[in-house]
């Protein structure tokens, strides 16, 4: 325990738990139609701050000319101008749609730059292993959002403003923590590394980032109301997927010093994910005995649409911890390259197959299926773990 409140699991935690939350605050104020627009905004969110990670923080961080102790201003600059260009296109594509799309699409529109710029502050401690600093700011974030939104759904103030407090945490949270005035930020000065960040980003869009699209595809094959109740049934895994990257981020280090081979490695760290993916199975169990009436008086009216599938995305959630197991071995073990290139392959195959089945209007079968992919692409995984050569 000690070794993992020294690491960066409370913050992710606290992130993890505060995206739970407030989807679960809106989840019991509003009905399912405008309850979808409002994941899909959060959804959205989550999507474009991984893309800007990924290309932007990422490559400029794992570079060893950067001074760690210190943000970078170019970082700083990046984001600003990326969040207010992507912010204002947004905008402008609000203008030919209505209602509560309208509402959702700017509600993007006018939290993006702020969550982007919030991610860059958060990168430049977690970079430095400032954890125990990050985490007031983390949880004012949290806070924020929560409060905000719970008083807007119980004033009854509308989606878009509702929606708003997705960005508003995040943006008190950066002004609190390192506002762009600072005098602390510092030019980097060196050209920037295009090949690390097309490698990072496109390895983020092949994994996380098609897990999240394709969720968000479910919006135009099915609806918005749909997606709405899927992310509901993902959203009870939160919990899960907290534990999961705290393990992650805790063992990390300790297979780095491993002196075993990479089928050693993988034997080791799939028993500390193994009772993760067993909760998960025994949670998504439990929620499936849940009448849908009780479910609803929790969760809220969205819950009917998402406990047909809840036990497919704890599936889902096993799986993708065992993957965790698979991906630190080989990452551990020098095989990034081999994993990239996995990825590289099997993305378009779950990606081909998805769509296809969401064309069928199915949701419940579409989980099932994105269980089976995941399921299946992990036991492939271990495999190639398993033969990896150091």
């Amino acid at each position: 325990m000690a070794r993992i409140a020294a690491s960066a699991a409370p913050n992710q935690a606290v992130v993890s738990i505060g995206n739970a939350v407030v989807l679960v605050l809106a989840a019991r104020a509003l009905d399912p139609a405008p309850f979808g627009v409002f994941a899909s905004v959060q959804l959205v969110l989550l999507f474009c701050v991984g893309v800007a990670n990924a290309a932007v923080l990422m490559p400029v961080l794992l570079d060893r000319t950067a001074d760690p102790t210190r943000p970078v201003a170019e970082l700083r600059t990046v984001v600003l101008v990326c969040g207010g260009v992507s912010g204002t296109v947004v905008a402008l594509l609000a203008l030919p749609t209505s209602g509560d799309v309208r509402a959702g699409v700017l509600a993007v529109a006018v939290t993006l730059p702020g969550s982007l710029f919030w991610d860059a502050v958060r990168m430049h401690y977690l970079g430095r292993s400032a954890y125990r600093k990050l985490l007031p700011g983390d949880a004012v974030a949290f806070v924020v959002a929560t409060v905000w939104v719970a008083v807007a759904v119980a004033l009854h103030l509308g989606l878009f403003v509702a929606a708003c407090g997705l960005g508003v945490g995040p943006t008190v949270a950066a002004l609190t923590v390192l506002p762009p005035w600072s005098r602390r930020w510092t030019r980097w000065e060196r050209r920037w590394p295009l090949r690390v960040t097309a490698n990072l980003a496109g390895d983020y869009l092949i994994s996380t980032g098609l897990d999240q699209a394709l969720t968000l595809l479910t919006a135009v094959f099915l609806s918005a109301t749909v997606l709405g109740g899927f992310r509901l049934a993902q959203t009870t895994m939160g919990p899960i997927n907290a534990l999961a990257l705290a393990v992650s981020l805790t063992v990390l280090p300790q297979m780095r010093d491993l002196e075993r081979s990479a089928a050693g490695k993988l034997r080791w760290v799939s028993w500390r994910f193994g009772w993760i993916a067993v909760l998960a199975l025994v949670i998504g169990g439990a929620l499936t005995l849940v009448p849908v009436p009780l479910g609803q008086s929790v969760l809220g009216p969205s819950w009917a649409i998402a406990a047909p599938v809840v036990l497919p995305v704890a599936v889902f959630a096993a799986a993708s911890a065992f993957g965790r197991a698979a991906t630190r071995t080989m990452v551990t073990s020098g095989a990034s390259r081999a994993l990239v290139t996995w990825r590289a392959i099997i993305a378009p195959v779950v990606a081909a197959v998805s769509v296809l089945v969401l064309l069928r209007h199915d949701l419940v079968l579409y989980s099932w299926t994105a269980a089976g992919l995941v399921t299946a692409s992990t036991m492939l995984l271990f495999v190639v773990a398993a033969r990896v050569r150091e």
